[in-house]
């Protein structure tokens, strides 16, 4: 191998080429390998001896050797060689795998085309985006499918908030807005109703106690008021510090509570009245005991 790098390559870094860490492999235009380096050997878990001047598709699984080798010749042979590539493959021996391919056209000495590959091992990297992919995903679907508007924002310094970063579709569909509109938005006009000196106050609470429950007035399109519980969080937000706001709209609440209200004092008056009636009840039968008590006495000491 150092002899055929040597001789009709020109390559003088050798020692580069043994002790990298990335595989490394030089394959002409049919796709036979022609040199591979001990890391791409391990890489693909086979000996120098078993890959040299064999095809490349015979590295990878049978399912998918047809796939790879047309890939690779339509490549080559429509100067269409892709310099970075991620592939995703099962190698001959089962194991599934996610490579990472930087390639380059270089010319031996004969000046015939040839492709050096350095290959890397990215699976661990893939399964991390991937499973950081997913949790995304899953964030989005709770995020957007609750049925509370949800806000975050940033907590500047200078005790000031910052145009909303995130906003679910309940939110937009309480407000009257579309989500590019309301991340133009921010708590002051939306929540606290233009008023700062509850945003300092709210802001102090907030640093003291980490989340606060509190009622407010959200600002809808048509500058109406939609009554609302808020359930306010400090947190970590993209390695800042970030509020989430979640709204329950307690409109109905309000309502509830103010049919409950009525139905109170009218219970209280009848309960009011009921009373003033039984004390009326009182007087008038010990009016009646008394007056008649008085006639049974009055005749008892005329007949003694």
């Amino acid at each position: 191998m150092e002899t055929y790098l040597t001789e009709n390559i020109n390559f003088n870094l050798t020692d580069i080429w043994n002790k990298s860490a990335d595989g490394m492999r030089i394959t002409d235009s049919d796709g036979k390998i022609i040199a591979a380096n001990p890391a791409f050997c391990k890489l693909f878990d086979k000996p120098e001896e078993e890959i040299i001047n064999q095809p490349l598709h015979l590295l990878y699984h049978p399912n998918i050797q047809g796939e790879i080798i047309k890939e690779y010749q339509e490549d080559v042979n429509h100067n269409k060689l892709k310099t970075q590539l991620e592939r995703k493959a099962v190698l001959w021996n089962g194991r599934k795998v996610w490579f990472e391919f930087s390639n380059s056209v270089i010319r031996s000495l004969s000046n015939d085309n040839l492709v050096l590959s350095v290959v890397r091992d990215i699976s661990e990297r893939k399964e991390n985006e991937l499973e950081l992919v997913k949790s995304e995903r899953q964030y989005r679907s709770l995020f957007n499918n609750t049925s509370d508007a949800m806000f975050v924002c940033y907590l500047n310094y200078g005790k000031t908030l910052g145009s909303f970063v995130e906003v679910n579709e309940k939110a937009c569909q309480i407000l009257g807005r579309s989500m590019n509109e309301l991340l133009q938005q921010d708590p002051l006009h939306v929540i606290f109703e233009n008023r700062e000196d509850e945003i300092l106050k709210f802001i102090d609470r907030l640093n003291a106690d980490k989340s606060i429950i509190f009622n407010a007035f959200l600002t809808g399109k048509s500058a109406d008021r939609i009554p609302a519980e808020i359930n306010s969080k400090l947190f970590d937000y993209n390695e800042r510090p970030a509020i989430l706001f979640i709204s329950r709209d307690i409109a109905e609440r309000r309502i509830f509570e103010e049919k409950l209200k009525q139905r109170t004092n009218q219970l209280r008056n009848l309960a009011s009245k009921l009373q003033s009636i039984r004390e009326e009840e009182r007087k008038m039968i010990s009016r009646e005991i008394h007056d008649e008590l008085g006639q049974m006495l009055t005749v008892l000491k005329i007949q003694i």
